[in-house]
């Protein structure tokens, strides 16, 4: 089977303090970030669906073409001021960025 590689970075956001922000790729958790930390993580190459969540809170999902043995870093926040959606709108509190 043929890889790729995520490179995962959550910013050292103030919200969610305490709490790890969880990515997912295909629906299946694949790392968990507390604030200023980073993760790497071999995924199949192909067609990915990635979205980072904490709590009941999510992040519009990201859609990837992964190439065989490329490298995609992806960085997850919860901005504080994202803070009041937590419950009005909980799929957009959450940011999932690329930074290539």
């Amino acid at each position: 089977m043929s890889h790729a590689t995520l490179v995962l970075t959550r910013r050292r956001d103030r919200a969610g303090l305490f709490r790890r922000a969880k990515v997912l790729v295909d629906g299946e958790v694949v790392a968990g970030l507390r604030p200023g930390k980073s993760a790497t993580v071999q995924v199949a190459a192909g067609r990915r669906q990635v979205q980072a969540a904490m709590d009941w809170t999510t992040s519009p999902a990201m859609d990837l073409d992964l190439a065989e043995g490329s490298e995609v870093r992806l960085v997850v926040s919860l901005p504080f001021a994202s803070m009041g959606t937590a419950f009005s709108d909980p799929a957009q509190t959450l940011t999932l960025t690329r930074e290539d």
